[in-house]
């Protein structure tokens, strides 16, 4: 497993090796001092699994079969399946009780760059402004956004089609690209959830690969009575903080027709409440009688200063 994992290396950096020189060479393999900065990028954790295999501790190295359960060797469709998957397993979870999504968002600023908002191109960002918001902090939301372009890729206009291509190839590139932490990291985090049947094809059984990495178990227990700041989640993160992408400061402030709508509904049916001898029909009101009655309705208030509509029915 040592002299693979040098091979791995070798063959991904054209022919460097993780211990050096030659001539330092064997003392640094005795001293454990490896260097893999020849790596530049590390979309797969390809740094990681190649570290655990050449780790001083034997015991931390993976068995060969585990080795190729690894995100280094799956294909793209795979890839996508995965994001998928973990996308719908945690979107309805509730942070203040679901320990796996309070975990998979306590580290997760590397992996959105910030606000990974900012990062996607403007075609896909005027299409998702258009369904719903989303928080530009979170790793879940970012899930989300690919799992949602991708269930909906043949809705998208052909710009947004073309900037992320084709499926599953250029499309896994385009957000691997952008967000080159999400597979490895996102891969870690899960392995605690390894024995659900949805999860089980993509770990091996016994290794755990978050333990060799970060010296964590794998399993997890969910606590009910969660303090924030146990995790460093902070109550604004919780609260969820700016959830509207930003293409420039008022891209995302516009009024929706449907808030204008719901406040329009609502004043309709006080009014009836108010006044049921009338009905109101295109600004004109008429009696039980059919008989037009001169258009005198109070005024209202409006729509982006009375929250009544807000209130949702018991």
């Amino acid at each position: 497993m040592f002299s693979l994992g040098c091979v791995y290396y070798f063959v991904l950096t054209n022919g460097d090796h993780p211990f050096g020189e030659p001539f330092r060479r064997q003392s640094n393999i005795v001293t454990g001092e490896c260097n893999l900065n020849k790596i530049s990028q590390n979309p797969k954790g390809i740094l990681q699994l190649i570290n655990l295999m050449i780790s001083q501790d034997a015991s931390r190295r993976p068995p060969l079969a585990d080795v190729l359960a690894h995100p280094m060797f799956w294909a793209k469709d795979k890839v996508l399946s995965f994001f998928l998957d973990v996308s719908d397993r945690i979107e309805k979870e509730d942070e203040n009780k679901c320990g796996l999504l309070r975990r998979l968002e306590s580290n997760g600023t590397a992996v959105v760059r910030q606000d990974w908002r900012d990062h996607i191109c403007t075609h896909v960002a005027m299409d998702l402004r258009k369904y719903r918001t989303y928080k530009g902090h979170s790793v879940r939301d970012l899930l989300r956004a690919l799992r949602n372009k991708k269930n909906h890729y043949r809705e998208l206009t052909p710009e947004a089609q073309e900037s992320l291509g084709h499926i599953p190839e250029q499309f896994v590139d385009y957000w691997i690209f952008r967000f080159p932490d999400m597979l490895p990291y996102t891969w870690l985090k899960f392995e605690s959830v390894k024995h659900e049947p949805i999860f089980s094809k993509y770990y091996p059984k016994a290794f755990s690969f978050n333990e060799g990495i970060n010296g964590e178990s794998s399993i997890y227990e969910d606590e009910e009575d969660y303090v924030p700041d146990r995790l460093g989640v902070t109550d604004e993160n919780l609260r969820g903080g700016d959830k509207s992408p930003k293409i420039d400061k008022n891209f995302w402030r516009s009024k929706s027709q449907f808030k204008t709508q719901k406040w329009r509904q609502q004043q309709q049916k006080n009014h009836l409440r108010e006044n049921p001898s009338n009905f109101v029909s295109f600004g004109t009101r008429y009696s039980v009688n059919s008989q037009p009655v001169p258009n005198s309705a109070p005024s209202f208030s409006s729509p982006d200063t009375d929250n009544s509509w807000r209130v949702s029915k018991q």
